[in-house]
């Protein structure tokens, strides 16, 4: 993308441009594959390495015993095992098949025009850009004013009560009578 503007820039600027700034990640080679399967309706995905029983699973098997945790953590190794075998035969497959090459380079293509059309719109609308980050900065800014402004006054707030209640504390006046203004009392 240009050099035009910064990374935060480009933020603020994707929000108000979606269409024209959005630009995706470069795809990964998994991610061009699992496309190309799924153009020959085969949908599966890459096996993650945190595939495994969850917490509350290994929580439940082992309150009924260790035999049921060992259980189930060997079946899930056996179901992560075919998994990663099966995305292994398939990936195996969509890069040996003969239009593979042409269409991890269409996507790679879409890619980089997708990433000319964005650094084509930032360059000739510049000037207009810059307007919109200008008007950002100031409702920023502004908003910052009275968020400062806000917390001044509760906290003025909080202070005056907290003097109010230590003003209220020390001067209410003691129900025990001093020693010299006790008064007898007969039978």
């Amino acid at each position: 993308m240009a050099d035009l503007f910064t990374a935060d820039e480009l933020w603020v600027l994707s929000k108000k441009y979606p269409k024209e700034i959005a630009l995706l990640p470069l795809p990964s080679l998994d991610e061009i594959v699992v496309e190309f399967l799924s153009r020959h309706d085969v949908f599966i995905s890459p096996v993650s390495s945190k595939t495994g029983p969850g917490a509350l699973t290994n929580a439940a098997m082992g309150a009924m015993g260790p035999g049921y945790l060992a259980a189930n953590t060997h079946l899930t190794q056996q179901q992560k095992s075919a998994a990663l075998q099966e995305w292994t035969s398939w990936k195996q497959w969509a890069l040996s098949h003969k239009d593979f090459p042409d269409f991890k380079e269409s996507v790679l293509q879409k890619y980089e025009q997708k990433k000319r059309d964005v650094d084509l719109f930032l360059t000739e609308n510049y000037d207009s850009l810059q307007g919109v980050l200008k008007r950002y900065d100031e409702v920023q800014k502004k908003g910052e004013k009275q968020t400062f402004f806000a917390i001044s006054i509760l906290a003025v707030i909080v202070s005056l009560f907290a003097l109010f209640g230590f003003l209220t504390a020390n001067t209410k006046p003691d129900n025990n009578p001093s020693p010299q203004e006790k008064t007898e009392v007969y039978p």
